[in-house]
């Protein structure tokens, strides 16, 4: 608690969304940014997010407002092969765009400033005397170790829903998958972000 800054002075986890916001919008000018971070909870919504791509486990269910609206579209080439869209991937554009918009140097201050907020809120999902920067680490690790895809690879349709038609693709952690869903350009540009 020591470390908090005097910008921070006073703030607890549950009042930290208005100064979160406030310090955000200082490492990135995307005006989107601006709209998504009217949500609630800002922090404890990352910390989850970060956790949930730690385990494998896709963030979506705390990222709810980061949905497209357009729907998931496929192709159907000659043979009958399924492949992605191209415009579903565009559907992640302005996600890509707005996270490597934000300044590396000013996002990394950003995440020091806070970080007793952030360890206070890791504290309340995670196992005792666990250290949240190590499952930052290991959630940039495994979207880094996801491959950037050639945008005509094949998927499945099962019931309702996909499937990578590559074994080796859909064997990757649901989070690798759904960040592949973002489409190759969306993907390179967010590993760059995240390097």
């Amino acid at each position: 608690e020591e470390r908090l800054s005097s910008r921070l002075s006073g703030t607890t986890l549950t009042t930290s969304d208005a100064i979160v916001r406030e310090l955000v919008e200082q490492i990135s000018s995307n005006p989107k940014l601006a709209v998504w971070l009217v949500n609630e909870d800002l922090i404890r919504r990352f910390v989850a997010s970060i956790d949930n791509i730690a385990s494998g486990v896709s963030p979506q269910a705390h990222l709810e407002f980061l949905r497209p609206r357009e729907s998931f579209e496929v192709d159907e080439r000659s043979g009958g092969r399924l492949v992605i869209e191209p415009d579903s991937y565009a559907r992640y554009d302005t996600v890509a765009q707005v996270f490597a918009s934000i300044d590396t140097d000013g996002a990394v201050a950003l995440y020091r400033e806070i970080e007793p907020l952030i360890d206070e809120a890791y504290a309340e999902i995670g196992p005792a005397n666990a250290d949240f920067d190590d499952r930052l680490d290991r959630a940039f690790n495994l979207l880094l170790a996801a491959p950037v895809l050639d945008e005509s690879v094949p998927v499945e349709q099962l019931v309702v829903t996909y499937a990578w038609a590559d074994d080796e693709i859909e064997a990757l952690s649901a989070a690798q998958r759904h960040f592949l869903r973002m489409g190759p350009e969306n993907v390179a540009l967010i590993q760059g972000k995240v390097r």
